[in-house]
């Protein structure tokens, strides 16, 4: 095993602790009621490429995991979406947002990152897939963090099958 493993499996699990706990429901849901409530202290990604990029991802997370019909993803699968977020991310991260909100957003993607990274380089599929966990937590905590009108919560767990 390599040792980039075990290391990419720690920077999952300490991503995971700072994300949090993924939604409880099992299909992507528009942000409403409290939630869909601008916070004034939330940015605004006004910059389209931040937030054409940002819904792209989403976009390719949510389509690949409607596309496999509640099951797991196998790993070429996994690998197959991963390179797909990671060919996004570089314009993304380059375009940034205004300074108040380019710290945070730096770490949502350096969140996103991990999880590609894990998804392409874990040599086993569980952690590849706690690589998309990763992902989609990161993702629904840009909703979170983010005023991005019509983002979408997105749930996953690996080894839970959807209805």
């Amino acid at each position: 095993m390599s040792p980039k493993v075990p290391f990419l499996a720690l920077l999952a699990v300490a991503a995971l602790m700072h994300i949090g706990v993924a939604a409880a429901t099992d299909t992507a849901q528009p942000v409403t009621g409290a939630e869909a409530q601008p916070d004034p202290r939330r940015c605004l990604p006004s910059e389209p490429t931040v937030r054409e990029g940002m819904e792209a991802i989403l976009t390719d997370v949510e389509v690949a995991l409607t596309a496999v019909g509640g099951r797991d993803m196998d790993p070429d699968e996994l690998v197959t979406l991963a390179r797909t977020i990671d060919g996004k991310l570089p314009g993304i991260r380059a375009e940034g947002l205004s300074k108040p909100c380019h710290r945070q957003f730096l770490l949502i993607t350096d969140d996103i990152s991990n999880g590609t990274n894990l998804m392409i380089g874990a040599q086993r599929v569980e952690p590849q897939r706690m690589g998309l966990m990763t992902v989609v937590q990161a993702l629904n905590l840009y909703g979170r963090q983010f005023d991005h009108p019509d983002w979408r919560v997105l749930s996953y767990m690996p080894g839970r099958k959807t209805p």
